[in-house]
């Protein structure tokens, strides 16, 4: 009887150590990462090579790091960048779950050192709304660009419309969708590709804001010159990569010596993703200088 009395003692400490966590109501994986589940539907799991997609809360010592978004952010679960790592908690996960995670400390210190994170509490509040294999996700994120270009590019349409009419413009587009207007013809030969060329230009939006020049007088009338900045034309190799499309192919059917107006779709510049001065699905005008061609 005694014997049976100290097994069950036994196996009651070893219980007791089991469910036992640094953090109260966590539990921990093999890898060393805490979690609690906060919600739990025991719906559909997501394996590993999938993309979760999650709402995210990140917490130091308890303090809310940034502004949550309520936005969607993607992580693809694979084996993650340490033991332990947020994708591991995530494949516990069904969808409709929330959980916490906390990052293990020794593990944070080991693949961040001097970080000084030996003493910190990485929280992680996540709730996980779906989970798509990578060509579901590919498919996906191209029927949203689709949707999303009709939407800019028809708004786009409409600013250049205005802009024509206000300019007073009839010239028509060419197959490459630019409309050239030669201001001079110049008296040199016609670029055309391959060819290493020196060109003057502004270029500016259909509401007449001015977002970039070579040229420094125009530049600072705009308020756009920066000191460090040297003013002279920019160079670059016709038909080859590293300048916009639109740009290129206009000052390859201009002559050396030549000025012209160039309307540019956004098709044929920065598209979609726009970049610092130009906002995205901009229509572009550029006035050109073919200083010289080699």
């Amino acid at each position: 009887m005694k014997k049976i009395l100290l097994i069950a003692l036994a196996f009651a400490m070893v219980a007791g150590l089991a469910s036992c966590s640094k953090y109260k109501g966590y539990k921990k994986t093999e890898n060393g990462l805490y979690y609690k589940f906060l919600v739990k539907d025991d719906g559909e799991k997501p394996k590993l090579g999938d993309l979760a997609m999650v709402t995210i809360v990140l917490k130091r010592n308890d303090t809310v790091m940034g502004d949550p978004t309520g936005q969607y952010t993607p992580i693809m679960l694979n084996k993650g960048s340490f033991p332990g790592d947020l994708p591991e908690g995530i494949l516990l996960m069904g969808i409709g779950d929330s959980a916490s995670f906390i990052l293990n400390n020794d593990t944070l210190e080991k693949y961040a050192p001097g970080q000084g994170m030996t003493d910190v509490k990485m929280e992680i509040l996540v709730k996980l709304h779906k989970f798509l294999t990578m060509e579901e996700y590919q498919a996906e994120q191209e029927a949203m660009y689709v949707e999303q270009d009709a939407a800019g590019e028809a708004q786009e349409q409409e600013a250049l419309n205005a802009y024509l009419k206000k300019k007073n413009i009839t010239a028509k587009p060419g197959t490459d969708g630019l409309i050239i207007m030669h201001t001079k013809k110049g008296n040199g030969p016609l670029v055309g590709a391959g060819k290493h060329v020196k060109v003057n230009y502004t270029g500016k939006l259909t509401d007449g804001k001015i977002f970039d020049s070579s040229i420094e007088s125009i530049a600072a009338d705009a308020g756009i010159a920066f000191p460090q900045r040297e003013y002279k034309p920019i160079e670059f190799t016709t038909a080859e990569p590293g300048m916009i499309p639109g740009f290129d192919k206009a000052v390859q059917q201009m002559n050396v010596g030549g000025k012209a107006t160039v309307i540019i779709p956004s098709k044929q510049a920065y598209g979609r993703q726009g970049n610092s001065a130009v906002p995205p699905y901009s229509t572009l005008i550029f006035d050109l200088e073919v200083v010289e061609a080699k």
